[in-house]
């Protein structure tokens, strides 16, 4: 591949993030992002038992529930959802686009495989609405499981690139993250109330 062709390449990507760069970057967005799915498999459940098996039309299931999760988003995030080319619904937010869908077993959305899925899932800096809005900011899905039992599980954030999984963030994470923020900034305070009372021992003997 010639130089120019890989800077062309280079430049046609959206901006590259790590894991640690998201959660630092969604701070306060990733948290409520896994309470607004919560609610959403929550008003699921509540609804789905209204309409029995037997009278459910084909992907009734998956398409309450991304109801479901358009509306908890709607509701959490007011000023941050918009519908995108193809009516896809989009949480933009802290400098990310993050798409909402089912994934499989290697934690990759099920997507009907497409042109338009396949730059999506390579970072590349295409137009996801009708103008250039957001072409360079990274593009993230939430994504979940369902269990044989059908029962929705393993709720995470997933970053694609290259046509492969680079990283996900858990509920967990995102926990473990607010916890050590929390202690660092215990810590720090602790440190601030400590050195005035060294300085005034120091006068003292002095």
């Amino acid at each position: 591949m010639s130089a120019n062709l890989r800077n062309q390449n280079v430049k046609s990507k959206r901006r590259i993030v790590s894991s640690e760069e998201c959660k630092k970057d969604l701070q306060k967005e990733l948290q409520l992002m896994f309470t607004a799915f919560g609610q959403a498999v929550v008003n699921y459940e509540n609804e789905i038992i209204l309409t029995p098996p037997e009278s459910r039309a084909r992907a009734f299931e998956a398409s309450l529930l991304n109801s479901k999760m358009m509306q908890s988003i709607q509701q959490n995030f007011p000023h941050n959802w918009k519908f995108g080319k193809y009516r896809r619904f989009i949480l933009n937010v802290g400098g990310y686009n993050v798409f909402f869908k089912k994934l499989n077993n290697k934690d990759m959305p099920m997507n009907i495989r497409t042109q338009y899925a396949s730059a999506i899932e390579n970072q590349q800096q295409m137009s996801l609405f009708d103008d250039s809005f957001g072409i360079t900011e990274p593009i993230v899905f939430f994504g979940y499981k369902k269990n044989k039992l059908g029962e929705i599980i393993d709720s995470k954030l997933v970053y694609i690139d290259e046509g492969k999984v680079n990283w996900t963030i858990t509920n967990d994470d995102v926990i473990t993250t607010k916890e050590f923020v929390l202690q660092q900034n215990s810590n720090s305070s602790n440190l601030l109330s400590v050195r005035p009372e060294i300085q005034k021992r120091k006068k003292a003997s002095s």
